[in-house]
């Protein structure tokens, strides 16, 4: 991977954590002032969680095991 691809992925992994910080605090308002449905509180979930996933599989791609 050379390092056009890598800051690419840098930038990718980046814009994923923001959104999925901003999903993350998004849910835990909508659990603190009990006003929430529930469809949309799994929606938005379930879309942090493959957030999450996303960005995991980006930094295995990013940083490669070193097998010793």
């Amino acid at each position: 991977m050379n390092e056009i691809e890598k800051n690419h992925l840098v930038k990718i992994i980046s814009r994923l954590c923001h959104e999925h910080r901003d999903l993350k605090m998004t849910i835990k308002s909508m659990r603190q002032t009990d006003q929430h449905q529930d469809i949309q509180m799994q929606k938005l979930i379930n879309r942090r969680d493959q957030i999450k996933a996303v960005i995991k599989t980006l930094n295995e791609k990013l940083i490669p095991d070193i097998i010793a």
